[in-house]
């Protein structure tokens, strides 16, 4: 009987070791994979700490680079107002009415720009004479690049007749609003050399070509040096022209 007890007792303290152990296992392994979780979690929100911060920094940098953009947008925005030619007196067409006489003896009024477009037998070329009307009218309508090739084309074809220089006007006119500024120096001084004693008021370009030169040396490229040159070569042949007058305020707030 005893022995039975005996053997009853020891089972029942074997199997409640075997539990304890068990338990202690198990909590020593929950305890390393509580551990080595907390040290995830740690690890995950640090990365998302500096996630954060280097979201915070491209935020930054964006929002930098768009104030950067704003200001060069207003930049841009000033410089264009100072260079716009809106209040120039313009060399446009005078409206006036001209007598042309074609080779038949018929006598016509029509609408030209101080100038009488011949051909070398003496007739009036109405093609040429149109296709200058339509260079202009784009250039007003401000469709500069189709009055580019207008002019071009008008160019070519016409060079050293009585219209050459008005064309070269216009051509450097439409160069200096389309940005092409060497080419519109380049065009302005042309008609200088073909034209150089014929001012707006006698139905030429001379003082208004003058006064665009001086306009680009000192908006665009700091050049007072340049501009007082054509000022002062204006004021030698024109000194009435409003186009003098224009200058000499536009060098005067310059220095």
């Amino acid at each position: 009987m005893l022995d039975r007890k005996f053997f009853l007792y020891v089972f029942i303290g074997m199997f409640l070791y075997s539990c304890t152990f068990g338990n202690e296992k198990r909590y020593e392994n929950l305890e390393k994979r509580y551990v080595v979780l907390n040290e995830r979690v740690k690890h995950l929100g640090n990365e998302v700490t500096k996630n954060r911060k280097a979201i915070l920094n491209v935020k930054r940098e964006v929002v930098s680079i768009h104030l950067e953009i704003e200001k060069i947008k207003k930049k841009l925005k000033k410089e264009r107002e100072n260079f716009n030619f809106s209040g120039i007196p313009p060399a446009s067409l005078l409206k006036e009415k001209s007598v042309v006489k074609r080779s038949t003896g018929e006598v016509k009024l029509v609408r030209s720009d101080t100038v009488t477009v011949k051909k070398e037998d003496g007739g009036t070329n109405a093609d040429w004479m149109n296709m200058y009307h339509r260079g202009v009218s784009l250039f007003f309508s401000g469709k500069y690049r189709e009055a580019e090739k207008v002019f071009v084309d008008f160019i070519r074809h016409n060079k050293g007749k009585e219209f050459y220089a008005h064309a070269l006007f216009w051509l450097g006119d439409v160069y200096m609003h389309l940005g092409k500024l060497d080419k519109a120096v380049d065009m302005l001084k042309e008609c200088l050399r073909v034209q150089p004693d014929k001012p707006v008021a006698r139905g030429g370009k001379s003082d208004a070509a003058m006064y665009l030169l001086g306009l680009i040396y000192v908006k665009k490229w700091k050049d007072i040096k340049s501009a007082r040159f054509y000022m002062t070569r204006m004021k030698d042949r024109f000194p009435d022209s409003v186009y003098l007058r224009k200058l000499n305020e536009l060098i005067g707030e310059r220095g």
